[in-house]
């Protein structure tokens, strides 16, 4: 497993991007979690969640192993891309990937 201090971290440069003023963050700690941007061991345990019946209760389908690498990259990327966005969380006393989190921007409903 990836420890915090191994994780590299970039700014958006991209002039279209709106959230380019954004340097991506360092890794966000609580006194058990991790929140970090996703790496390569994360894709066999997100998988095995995403394929877990009780756990996709409440979503329209459980996933197959492509469709949860797909899902990993594009969440990744979003971090990538904003500097935010779905975190993979890590316990920090076993180091272990334990599912995912986010921040979202609610729309305006005007």
């Amino acid at each position: 497993m990836c420890s915090a201090s191994q994780l590299t971290w970039a700014a958006s440069t991209d002039p279209s991007n709106p959230w380019s003023f954004m340097t991506v963050p360092h890794p966000i700690e609580t006194e058990r979690l991790l929140l970090r941007q996703w790496i390569s061991a994360d894709r066999e345990p997100f998988a095995r969640l995403n394929n877990d019946a009780e756990v996709m209760r409440y979503f329209p389908a459980r996933l197959s192993r492509a469709e949860s690498d797909t899902m990993a990259d594009r969440l990744e990327g979003l971090i990538a891309e904003r500097g935010w966005g779905f975190w993979a969380v890590e316990e920090k006393v076993t180091g272990h990937f334990i599912g995912f989190t986010a921040a979202v921007t609610r729309q305006n409903r005007s």
